[in-house]
């Protein structure tokens, strides 16, 4: 066990980056640190969470990038295993493109902190293909996070071994992909508890290893002040809720996020709502048609939602090049507007990403960037 982690009298410092089981109230994080305190005697000083229903590694990259989050904890949980999964699978030549970012994900936090113990948190839908076959994306994350010195607790794997009747029980699910509460969430937080006991006891400390892919991810970064690179017709708008609050830039139809490029774009960080507008982007010579309207809202009544385009997922096309132009427009309702791509996936994570489901006001809410090289007005 590293010395930072042996000499934490006060407890220890977690943070979480995941998807909507990790975010959700009383789900199996705080059966996790219960248990994790009552049953197994290790404190918890702090339990931060950076988690994003719908959200996938390349979210939770930006999030290390953003608020460092890494830096100042001892173990850092990356639960993005169910939605990378279910949005990336459509699209097997993505693999790479994915793996990447989970490398960049493993490898930024412990170049920064080499101290840190990393746990890959693999939950599991109900039904998909962990049931029938190896999981590519399963296996990744065992592979990248065994070259890493990274920890993995495997709900699939450990279910299938001590309780090979749980993918059945409907008791345990609130749908296909979400834990019930009580019962579910005090399940898979027991376990999760266990396992990180036992990880504590065994882990003798991180490596930082030749690359898997040369490259990956790992030295990405965030823009959060867009204000430089904004152009036309625009107001500022707060969205909040009970875990969000939320001031985003709000381009108007004409009014353009456009900047110069010398690497590639990974994720644009957004707010989405019913009338999220359809976007003209232009990347040199070529130009393509991007919705940013969630396809959550066709059947359930939300009024935003914090979204992440990823242009290779959502759109097919790659944002990048050598001191490449690159703007995206906002398009008004009666413009042209792309079809939903029928190889998207169909997971809150991965697509589809919609034209605009309301009339008006139309417009596009940005957040920030992530990307690779280097940026500018």
């Amino acid at each position: 066990m590293p010395l930072a982690i042996a000499s934490a009298p006060q407890g220890l410092n977690i943070a979480v980056v995941g998807g909507s089981n990790s975010l959700i109230r009383d789900g199996y994080l705080a059966c996790f640190q219960h248990e994790l305190e009552a049953e197994h005697g290790v404190r918890v000083a702090t339990l931060t969470n950076f988690s994003l229903g719908g959200s996938s590694s390349f979210f939770g990259l930006a999030q290390l990038c953003r608020t460092g989050v890494h830096r100042d904890v001892h173990i850092l949980i990356v639960e993005y295993a169910l939605n990378d999964s279910a949005g990336f699978s459509r699209k097997p030549a993505l693999y790479d493109h994915w793996a990447r970012a989970y490398e960049g994900i493993l490898r930024k936090a412990l170049t920064e902190n080499p101290e840190l113990m990393v746990v890959s948190l693999i939950l599991g839908q109900q039904s998909g293909a962990h049931r029938r076959r190896i999981c590519p994306y399963s296996a990744g994350i065992h592979f990248m996070s065994a070259r890493y010195g990274a920890h993995v607790i495997d709900l699939n794997e450990i279910l299938a071994r001590e309780q090979p009747d749980a993918f059945d029980d409907d008791a345990l699910y609130a749908d296909v992909s979400h834990y019930s509460r009580p019962y579910g969430v005090a399940v898979v937080g027991s376990i999760v508890a266990r396992e990180m006991a036992r990880a504590l006891q065994s882990h003798g400390g991180a490596k930082l290893p030749r690359p898997i892919y040369a490259q990956n991810y790992s030295h990405a970064r965030y823009l959060a002040d867009l204000s430089p690179f904004l152009q036309g017709p625009r107001g500022e708008t707060v969205y909040q809720n009970r875990a969000f609050d939320l001031r985003a830039a709000e381009l108007l139809p004409t009014a353009a996020l456009s900047f110069r490029l010398s690497g590639r774009v990974l994720s644009i960080s957004f707010v989405s709502h019913p009338a999220s507008a359809s976007l003209k982007v232009r990347v040199g010579d070529s130009e393509f048609v991007q919705n940013t309207a969630r396809a959550t809202f066709r059947t359930k009544p939300l009024k935003f939602l914090q979204s992440t385009l990823m242009p290779e997922v959502h759109g097919g096309y790659t944002l990048g090049g050598n001191r490449v132009a690159i703007s995206m427009t906002v398009l008004g309702g009666a413009e042209a507007r792309a079809e939903p791509d029928p190889e998207a996936g169909h997971d809150e994570a991965a697509g589809p990403l919609l034209p605009p489901m309301a009339a008006a006001p139309i417009s596009f809410a940005p957040l920030g960037v992530l990307y690779c090289g280097s940026l500018s007005p």
